[in-house]
């Protein structure tokens, strides 16, 4: 057959009305059946090119896109639309192609929503056909991505022919989209990667898309975002499967996609050849055309060119850089950059470069040279977003001179010749100037190609030096290269020796034994891997870790916490390790320390989260910033905010679906921070005031890594395990017992698929599913699981305790079933490991077992002590201190019962560690039981460092914080301090990590200040603020009292300045606006602090000010702006607030009218109407709470403010003779003789004034003195003539 003759009868009948095609071929074909046929193929091929690929599935861009090369179209069949098809009714057509129609439904049942259904033709039912039908619906249901159109439905119509039903994308083209929001180059980028994800996800289900092009990448927005949607698989192909049987039917020499956006090896038409780099040449002509405007080639010269000119040009030609399109642009370019929101000179300048380089790489014909993957394509687009390094590289001087070369064969012949010619010149120059000058036409010529040749050479000479810089960059770091390389080469033999030595000692001629068990090689490796590695840190992290690992798996858990803590150690002078090597090992340690229960260290803890963030952060800074804003929940020190951890937990999951992605590197550390907050939500319950809270969010958080951990890993991976576990133990503490029983039969139905019977992980999942069986009030069935499990796990590596708890509740089981012998069997073993590692125990029953009968009061006081605090009961209090009692009569230091009398009460005061209320336990019956757990764990020797450090940390944090009542104000930081430093040794001797270290060196601050020690607590706070804002976010409660005890300091050494820059730098840090009121309340004042504020410093003031009201609308709060304004010279503002704070509707009760009244008249500059007002809301007050002395003080101040002179003095005296043994809230205070002598002095009675004055006893002048007593003073003392006593 005569293929140049079928190409040219193929162009001349495109040029033909489609029905005038089929004859016009015939006839010029004569009797060449052959050729005619061939011909007819390639007419069918261009109409399906330019029919059935358009089809849209949105509204918008149903006729959006030209046909791909068809000029005309068969007519449309019959418009269905007001029909039904199964529970769809169709509403409009929105667009046709050679096959399919494509129309608006609507979905009535099982859930009304709009739809777009995909239908095939009538007479369009040949095999071919609907093998393209079906497979386009496959491909799509195959798929699950935000950012690709889903399938919803499926079937075929009463006369059988097939439709499939799909999201219905309410959008526009991606090009018309940017253009139309004037999208800058960056937000162009931004939207192009969640396309890329959306390929590759397409590609990790086996799916090439084949057509990518503006119009099936279309942009909807979503809770006013931009959501990109990829559309019309109608010519997609798969890779392999039973899909690929029916997608890879193409036949040869058919044109499938757009020619604008086609690779070179699509436009081969072979069809056989295409894989998914063919996408990525796609998603780069999408990328120019986004950036510049334009594709790569002219769409007007590719419609009017035939078939074998479109596949030259795309193949062959070279197409210009977008930057420089863009810079040929012409009037366009005006246009263009007003679309990008950019000015028409910086456009071609933010393109050239780094976003050519990216283009230009995807755009590679040869496929080997471009970006192997869509994600490699997006990690580059997202390298260049972040401002880092981007992998695409201008190409080579000898790239660049091979496809010279190629392009130009018949110019080099020329170069050849010319440079022949030139060394001839030298001998012969005159004869070739001769010849030249007679034949001008042929000079002009020669000029023209010398013009190529010098851009040839002008574009060798840049790469020539270009290189050359590059080679003497290369010579400066030679050396640190051939020194890596030597490390590298050392590195590696000393890991092969090191392996031949391991092998090695498992032969029998070498050990002398008959074998050598995979133990014992560990233990040799564990022993000999440090010296082994001494100079080669970072292969001695490696092993360690691996080592480490393999004791793990055989749950020798002492030993891989050796190995784990040596690798911490490593890594921790080793910044240079890879980030995911860092989490891998991390997260293992984690898992094994969280065996250790109370006794692992917080480092792992600590650790993990960095790893975490090494990892993710780089690429994606804001999926980083959401993982982190957990904290601001409160989740971290036991505020929570459940809604708001609801909330982050959900956008995490989100951020990871549609912007890493399930197959990045960066998605299993991504996974495990909801991990890490779904365990702190689960132990926390504990402390927390609404537990199921707690529970609730751990599950959330679980449930959600479990759901993305089983997309990404198998069933049998340990860290699904781990959430397994997590998640059931999680459920099991809510209460939730039956689902907590199902996520139990999950995790034991996965791992017994891989698992041996007897493997201590199945042990585990009986025992937990025993506890939860009993729960649920099946003894029968329990009893014999946490028989079975408390044996199988008694030396197994996992904690003994876990054994033992089994062991308990299997009596508890078989006490329900009545069998009494065997129930006793069980408590006594448990009993007597309880006691034999000084632990408590989990049943009254193992309890009983293990005291005298003399004790047996105790036991009872416990069980009501418990039953009182479950039941919230007021009586909890005083049957604790009973109990209390009782234990300093019935245990003694050597009692066989002490640790685990010690642990019960330890529990109890855990309970309340970070603020949790209960019925009758107030805060001075928790001192009084810490009191007791201090002094009996010092009669006992075997009580550990950090429990020590708790201890001592819970009484000085109580005496320094005015819980005690034997020890006065001025006492306060003398007798805390003691306890403060003995916490903070034993937590340094016992875990120098602990979170509480900082917390304590905060309380101690607080006490050395209280002792007016202010250098010395200022030296020990330091930047303690920035690890607790690092623990608990800067929005917490505990990072704010850090900050404001270093400013205090800083205050009282008259640091003001500093002070207030970090007040500034602490309320202006992200998450910082979830402070609770009073820290914007404080903050105000610490930046009124002094004098000679600037400008800047009292608008923030007044800005906090103004938070603090609108975060709690209080009294306390608008009194407190009412005095900022004033402070910051509003007074119209200010007179606005005092208003409100006069007003009865507002400050209701006695408390309330004295703060706002004492706000209004405690400053001298009090005006004499607000006074006046104040003094009446005062004196119905005070006739209403006639002994409460701030009100009677206040009153005193106000009748002074309004010039009541007489009336201010006889109050005042009276106020000093109310003492709280005659009924008064409070006895008399240094304000009330300071308002004394004020109003006396103004009475003209100096020497009575100055009297009252001194006559204040010393201890209401000891510091700390109340704020506004101190006010009063200086303002007396001022009044006066006085200056303050030292």
């Amino acid at each position: 057959m005569d293929r140049q003759r079928a190409n040219e009868l193929f162009e001349q009948a495109l040029d033909l009305p489609f029905p005038d095609r089929a004859a016009f071929v015939h006839s010029n074909c004569g009797s060449d059946s052959e050729l005619e046929g061939e011909i007819l193929s390639l007419l069918s091929a261009f109409e399906r090119a330019g029919g059935f690929l358009g089809n849209p599935t949105s509204e918008r861009a149903a006729g959006a896109d030209a046909p791909h090369i068809g000029r005309d179209r068969p007519a449309a069949g019959v418009d269905l639309s007001g029909t039904s098809t199964g529970p769809f009714k169709l509403l409009e057509l929105l667009g046709e192609g050679g096959f399919g129609t494509v129309y608006l439904a609507e979905q009535q049942r099982p859930i009304r929503r709009r739809v777009a259904l995909k239908i095939l033709k009538p007479g369009m039912d040949s095999k071919q056909v609907i093998a393209r039908f079906e497979a386009e619906r496959q491909a799509l249901a195959i798929m699950d991505h935000p950012n690709i159109a889903k399938v919803f439905d499926a079937g075929t119509t009463d006369d059988g022919r097939p439709y499939f039903v799909m999201e219905l994308v309410r959008g526009s083209p991606i090009t018309t989209y940017c253009d139309e929001a004037k999208l800058s180059p960056r937000q162009r980028l931004e939207l192009l990667v969640p396309v890329c994800q959306a390929v590759q996800h397409a590609h990790a289900k086996g799916i090439i898309h084949r057509d990518i092009k503006p119009g099936n990448v279309l942009i909807t927005v979503q809770d006013g975002e931009a959501v990109p949607k990829v559309i019309d698989f109608g010519i997609a192909k798969a890779l392999s499967g039973r899909l690929a049987d029916q997608t890879v039917y193409t036949e040869f020499r058919q044109m499938i996609g757009t020619p604008a956006y086609m690779s070179p090896e699509q436009a081969e038409m072979t069809g056989h050849d295409i894989d998914i780099r063919s996408d990525v040449y796609s998603l780069g002509v999408l990328m120019y055309e986004l950036l510049s405007g334009s594709t790569p080639f002219d769409t007007t010269a590719l419609a009017r060119a035939g078939i074998a000119e479109i596949q030259r040009i795309i193949r062959e030609e070279e197409p210009p850089k977008p930057s420089t399109r863009i810079s040929t642009a012409g009037d366009r370019l005006v246009a263009i950059a007003n679309c990008r929101r950019t000015e028409p000179k910086r456009l071609g300048n933010i393109v050239k470069g780094e976003l050519d380089w990216i283009v230009m790489r995807a755009l590679e014909k040869d496929r080997r040279r471009r970006y192997q993957t869509a994600d490699a394509f997006a990690a580059d687009v997202r390298r260049y977003l972040s401002s880092e390094a981007v992998q695409a590289r201008p190409a080579s001087t000898s790239y660049k001179a091979r496809k010279f070369v190629a392009r130009n064969k018949a110019l080099v012949t020329s170069i050849v010749a010319i440079t022949a010619a030139l060394l001839l010149g030298l001998v012969a120059s005159g004869i070739g100037f001769y010849r030249a000058a007679r034949d001008r036409d042929r000079a002009v010529a020669a000029e023209a190609e010398q013009s190529k040749l010098r851009e040839f050479a002008e574009l060798a000479k840049q790469d020539a030096e270009k290189s050359a810089a590059e080679a003497r960059a290369a010579e400066r770091t030679e050396a640190a290269a051939r020194e890596r390389a030597t490390k590298e080469a050392a590195r590696a033999e000393s890991m092969l020796r090191f392996s031949d030595l391991m092998i090695g000692s498992a032969d029998p001629d070498v050990t002398n034994t008959a074998s050598t068990t995979t133990r014992e090689m560990l233990d040799r490796a564990a022993e000999r891997a440090g010296e082994y590695f001494k100079d080669q840190p970072e292969s001695e992290f490696a092993v360690q870790v691996r080592i480490g690992r393999a004791y793990w798996a055989q749950r020798s858990r002492d030993q891989a916490i050796a190995q784990f803590v040596r690798a911490d150690e490593l890594a921790r002078s080793l910044p240079a390790l890879d980030p995911l090597d860092l989490f891998a090992f991390y997260s293992s340690y984690w898992c094994a320390n969280g065996m250790l229960g109370p006794d692992g260290k917080t480092s792992p803890g600590l650790r993990l989260p960095v790893a975490i963030q090494r990892v993710v952060e780089p690429r994606f800074p804001e999926v980083w910033q959401t993982i982190n804003s957990m904290k601001a929940t409160g989740l971290v020190w036991s505020q929570l905010d459940e809604a708001k951890g609801h909330e982050i937990a959900a956008e995490i999951e989100r951020l990871i679906r549609e912007k890493i992605g399930l197959h990045a590197p960066e998605t299993l550390p991504a996974v495990y921070s909801l991990i890490l907050w779904g365990e702190s939500a689960s132990w926390r319950r504990t402390l927390g005031t609404n537990p199921d809270a707690y529970s609730r969010l751990g599950v959330d958080c679980l449930d959600r890594a479990l759901r993305l951990m089983l997309e990404i890993l198998p069933e049998t991976n340990s860290d699904v395990a781990t959430v397994r576990h997590l998640r059931a133990l999680t459920l099991r503490d809510q209460g939730d017992y039956k689902k907590a029983l199902e996520s139990l039969n999950e995790w034991k139905a996965a791992a017994s698929r891989t698992l041996a019977p007897d493997h201590w992980m199945l042990r585990a999942i009986d025992g937990y599913t025993g506890s939860v069986l009993l729960l649920l009030g099946d003894a029968a069935a329990a009893a014999p699981l946490l028989g079975s499990a408390a044996v199988g796990l008694e030396n197994s590596g996992m904690p003994r305790k876990i054994a033992n708890d089994f062991a308990e509740r299997a009596g508890l089981a078989y006490t329900k079933l009545g069998q009494l012998e065997e129930a006793a069997r069980w408590e006594t073993k448990a009993a007597a490991w309880v006691l034999a590692n000084r632990t408590v125990p989990e049943t009254d029953a193992v309890t009983m077992r293990m005291i005298k009968p003399e004790q047996l009061p105790l036991l009872e006081a416990i069980v009501r002590v418990r039953e009182a605090i479950n039941a919230n009961s007021p009586e909890a209090g005083p049957a604790l201190l009973r109990a209390i009692e009782l234990r300093k009569q019935l245990v003694t230091p050597e009692d066989p019962v002490a640790y685990a009398v010690l642990g019960w009460e330890t529990i109890i005061t855990v309970l309340y560690e970070s603020g949790r209320e209960s019925a009758g336990i107030t805060r001075l019956i928790r001192y009084r039981l810490n009191q007791d757990i201090q002094e009996f764990a010092s009669q006992l020797p075997l009580v550990t460092d950090r429990n020590r450090a708790y201890y001592a940390y819970r009484i000085g944090l109580a005496i320094c914080d005015g819980v005690d009542p034997d020890v006065p104000v001025s006492e306060r930081g003398r007798r805390s301090e003691p306890h403060l430093r003995a916490a903070r040794d034993h937590f340094r001797q016992s875990d120098p990590e602990h979170g509480y270290l900082t917390l304590i060196e905060s309380w101690l601050g607080r006490s050395l200040y209280m002792q007016g020690r202010y250098q010395e607590a200022l030296d020990v706070l330091g930047d303690g603020y920035l690890t607790i804002a690092s623990h608990s976010g800067n929005g917490s409660s505990y990072t704010f009292a850090a900050i404001r005890r270093k400013t205090q300091c800083l205050l009282a050494l008259g640091r003001y300045e500093e002070a207030r820059t970090l007040i500034t730098s602490a309320t202006s840090q992200p998450g910082a606006e979830s402070l609770p009121d009073y820290a914007f309340r404080e903050s105000a004042d610490f930046l009124l602090e002094g004098t000679a504020q600037s400008p800047e410093q009292i608008s923030l003031a007044v800005e906090l000010a103004r938070m603090a009201v609108d975060k709690k609308a209080s009294v306390t709060n608008v009194a407190h702006r009412y005095v900022v304004l004033n402070r910051a010279g509003e007074v119209e503002l200010a007179r606005k607030e005092a208003m409100r704070l006069l007003d009865p509707a507002f400050a209701k009760t006695p408390t309330d009218i004295n703060i706002a009244c004492w706000a209004i008249v405690k400053h001298p500059n009090a005006s004499a109407d607000l006074a006046a007002s104040a003094v009446a809301r005062l004196q119905a007050a005070a006739a209403s709470a006639p002994k409460n002395a701030a009100l009677a003080n206040t009153l005193a101040v106000a009748l002074y403010r309004n010039r009541q002179f007489d009336d201010a003095a006889k109050l005042a005296a009276i106020r000093l003779t109310s003492t709280k043994a005659a009924g008064f809230t409070t006895d008399p205070t240094a304000g009330d003789f300071a308002v004394r002598a004020m109003a006396l002095h103004q009475l003209g009675k100096h020497a009575e004034a100055a009297s009252a004055l001194n006559s204040i006893p010393p201890t209401l002048l000891e510091e700390p003195i109340d704020t506004d007593d101190r006010l009063l003073l200086e303002e007396a003392r001022s009044l006066l003539g006085q200056t303050p006593k030292r």
